[in-house]
């Protein structure tokens, strides 16, 4: 992710990085100046409790910084 957004055009594209809060990558993407959504921890996938609470907390993320399009990996992506 962040290959990609480094190499977004600046002026047209305003990339925002989302990991759990806390983690290396947060501190590394804000250290190298990217804007970071922060996210609770990714649970287990069957704790749906938990998979739900993520789940409000991408869609508030992606409507608090007006996110257009998302760019996902991994098993809980």
């Amino acid at each position: 992710m962040e290959t990609i957004a480094r190499r977004l055009d600046a002026p047209r594209f305003h990339p925002v990085l989302a990991a759990p809060a806390g983690g290396p990558l947060t501190l590394r993407w804000r250290a190298e100046g990217f804007t970071v959504a922060t996210l609770p921890p990714v649970p287990r996938l069957r704790r749906l409790d938990r998979v739900v609470a993520l789940r409000h907390a991408v869609a508030r993320a992606i409507r608090d910084h007006h996110i257009d399009v998302v760019y996902t990996h991994g098993v809980a992506a």
